[in-house]
């Protein structure tokens, strides 16, 4: 699984990748002017999560 770093600055502010972690998601990256309705099992899966299910589903 990819790592994230989330730094935390002197006075306690947190910093997150929200883009980095945006760009891997296919949905979020080619999303339009739409707002997603989703909840927490949401069908919105990271990239490579995708691709080794589809490896999977034809590979087997």
């Amino acid at each position: 699984m990819n790592q994230h770093h989330i730094s935390k600055a002197q006075d306690g502010a947190v910093s997150f990748p929200v883009e980095k972690i945006r760009a891997m998601f296919p949905a979020l990256r080619q999303a339009g002017d739409f707002i997603f309705m989703d909840n927490a099992a949401g069908a919105q899966i990271p990239q490579s999560v995708l691709d080794a299910v589809t490896n999977h589903l034809v590979g087997h």
